[in-house]
């Protein structure tokens, strides 16, 4: 899977919008649905954090949260 699909799939996993996700990492709106479009990609100091938030995603699958 690309990272745009990894991104929009746990994006709504979480039941979050686009706003939401880039609130929670510091970024705006448009980048995250460029993002998701696979027209960009996230810049790399941003990668910890939406490692989280994908892993909050993981550890609700498995019942960890």
């Amino acid at each position: 899977m690309k990272i745009n699909e990894v991104i929009r799939v746990k994006r709504l996993e979480l039941g979050m919008t686009q706003e939401q996700v880039a609130i929670r990492l510091g970024a705006s709106t448009p980048a995250v649905n460029a993002w998701e479009r696979g027209a960009s990609y996230p810049d790399i100091t941003l990668i910890p954090a939406l490692a989280r938030l994908v892993a909050r995603v993981e550890a609700w699958s498995v019942g960890r949260v």
